[in-house]
């Protein structure tokens, strides 16, 4: 199949999910292998050394994500000690993006990961082990801070954000925050999927030529958005509605440099109705806005 694939549609991004055991891994690894090295231009010692995949045309190496399925939510393993093994040395060094959530970092680690500072923690050490270009650690399940404020209604603490922290290269962590989604009766009580769609649809944003970051805030969208429409398909949770560009400026992710400030996001004031008028220019520092103060005095 992937040597189909690849003889009809060169791909621009690939997102890698759950693999089951060894022989599937290094499958895969030997396709991410000569996808950096058959190019159009050149394949060489490296492309021959790639096997069936060697004459295939790439014209460039894709991004590559991988969203390591390695335990179940049940805490079952759903990949061999033999498979990690291989899933190390063949596919995660050559990936652009590894999207692990708290349970598979840990397995990757051999250590829990508690708070916010762990977590960052981790999502670096992730990224120097596995020798990918970025990881994303997702904290959809877990509670880093506790409540802040109160409820608009019923005078009940509203719970944290959503948190996510990228790390990518050698640039400074930075957190994505966003409100969690209510567990809704049309949803049949949550959304499965998630993480399998965040990935896929970060790869979907690659593929279009946008840069990482920018992926990773729009595949957040996307996802939030389609929790908060989805809706259950016979019983259990409702798989994740696919609703389209995200929208929605309330599913958009807010980043921060730290995890204290992703945990209380900032709101802004409303923009629209008589008080938006005018014109607004967007400034990349505090030192840019006093040319236009000054020019408006």
């Amino acid at each position: 199949t992937l040597h189909a694939l690849a003889a009809a549609l060169p791909p621009r991004a690939i997102k890698i999910g759950m693999l089951g055991g060894e022989a599937s891994v290094l499958e895969v690894g030997a396709f991410l292998a000569a996808a950096e090295a058959a190019t159009e231009e050149a394949g060489g010692a490296e492309g021959a050394a790639a096997g069936a995949y060697a004459a295939r045309p790439f014209a460039a190496s894709p991004s590559v994500v991988c969203d390591p399925v390695l335990v179940s939510s049940s805490g079952a393993r759903l990949l061999s000690e033999e498979g990690l093994a291989a899933l190390r040395s063949s596919v995660l060094p050559r990936c652009r993006l590894l999207t692990p959530n708290l349970a598979e970092a840990e397995a990757l680690l051999e250590r829990r990961i508690t708070t916010a500072a762990e977590a960052e923690a981790a999502a670096v050490e992730l990224r120097r082990r596995a020798g990918c270009g970025a990881v994303l650690l997702k904290g959809g399940h877990a509670a880093y801070f506790a409540a802040q404020g109160e409820g608009a209604a019923g005078g009940g603490r509203s719970p944290p954000p959503a948190m996510d922290v990228l790390v990518d290269g050698e640039a400074p962590p930075v957190w994505l925050s966003c409100a969690r989604v209510g567990a809704t009766e049309a949803a049949g009580g949550g959304c499965h999927g998630t993480g399998c769609v965040l990935s896929t649809a970060i790869a979907a944003m690659l593929a279009h030529g946008h840069p990482l970051v920018d992926s990773v805030v729009l595949a957040k969208a996307y996802v939030t958005q389609g929790m908060a429409s989805a809706a259950a398909v016979g019983a259990g949770p409702a798989p994740v509605a696919h609703t389209g560009w995200p929208s929605s400026p309330s599913s958009m992710p807010v980043l921060s440099r730290s995890a204290a400030a992703a945990a209380a996001p900032p709101r802004f004031a409303r923009c629209d109705g008589d008080a938006a008028r005018g014109l607004y220019p967007v400034l990349d520092s505090k030192e840019s806005v006093a040319a236009p103060v000054a020019a408006r005095a």
